[in-house]
């Protein structure tokens, strides 16, 4: 899979620039590649996270996923593959959580969320515009929804966008066209350079494309769920399950910006990764069987 994308890397690497969406959307946006991608979200904690006999393979694989990932020119999946890394890492006891742990991790994030804008933008305006749209990151999801509110437009009533990964999903099975994955509702959240945001942070998205009754059943949807995970994270020691879990607290994370659970990709992680577990799960069954058969033949 890495090998395919590296290969893919190499003949488009020419095309447009390193970083940039036209880039990521040649690498890894439709079809397969969109696919695959998902996987490897799932994949880069999975190889922090174990121990392989050669470091130099482990560290390998590690550096190439992360290298594509960059490539795809989305900075929260930067970010994402980091903090799932680090959550697994502290539920598997594989480290310590204390506050030089804590300050390196959000340290991290920031020279991620440089590194992003570094391959994008001129250096001589780099420190001014990372500064201005690290402040419109952190109030995107808030600015929006106290313009929405002060508007006094106070449901949108469109409940597909809230499931929009299982519509699209429908829609496609059925030939119909899918919705826009990007809500149409904007909102300035600067006047002096006019940035606008089109999201709403995690309950804002559920309240504005709901009503009081959905917005209360949804709430409690996502969190029986969020619960559900948690709770079979406690009780099995797959790193697949470990890894699910923390893709679902990622999603709660980035709760101050947006409502994850919109999202396919999640989606995706969490239905590849159940599938890797049962694959797991009935590879560990057949190697016992085969183990007691041994036992009983020598025996």
């Amino acid at each position: 899979m890495i090998i395919y994308f590296l290969f893919k890397y190499k003949s488009i690497v020419n095309t447009a620039t390193i970083g940039s969406k036209e880039f990521g959307g040649e690498l890894m946006i439709g079809g397969i590649a969109s696919r695959l991608s998902n996987v490897l979200m799932l994949f880069f904690p999975y190889f922090v996270c174990i121990n392989l006999k050669s470091r130099i393979l482990k560290y390998g694989l590690v550096a190439a996923i992360f290298v594509l990932i960059i490539s795809y020119a989305a900075k929260t999946w930067m970010m994402n593959i980091i903090l799932a890394s680090f959550i697994v890492g502290t539920f598997r006891k594989q480290m310590k959580v204390g506050i030089k742990t804590i300050a390196l991790l959000v340290s991290v994030l920031f020279l991620l969320f440089f590194l992003y804008y570094f391959l994008l933008i001129d250096s001589d305006s780099l420190l001014q515009f990372v500064s201005r749209h690290f402040y419109f990151y952190i109030t995107s999801g808030i600015l929006p929804m106290s313009s929405y509110v002060e508007a006094g437009d106070f449901f949108h009533i469109d409940n597909r966008y809230i499931m929009m990964p299982f519509v699209n999903t429908y829609y496609s099975l059925n030939g119909i066209p899918p919705m826009d994955v990007h809500s149409p509702l904007w909102y300035v959240t600067d006047l002096d350079i006019g940035t606008e945001s089109n999201v709403f942070n995690f309950f804002g998205t559920i309240f504005i494309y709901s009503d009081p009754v959905l917005f209360g059943i949804y709430s409690f949807l996502f969190g029986a769920f969020s619960y559900g995970i948690f709770a079979c994270a406690l009780k099995s020691r797959s790193i697949f399950i470990h890894i699910i879990y923390a893709y679902n607290l990622a999603i709660l994370f980035w709760g101050w910006y947006n409502c994850g659970y919109n999202l396919l990709r999640y989606w995706e992680i969490f239905a590849y990764g159940s599938i890797l577990y049962v694959i797991n799960r009935f590879y560990f069954h057949l190697r016992q069987n085969k183990k007691n058969q041994t036992l009983i033949s020598y025996g």
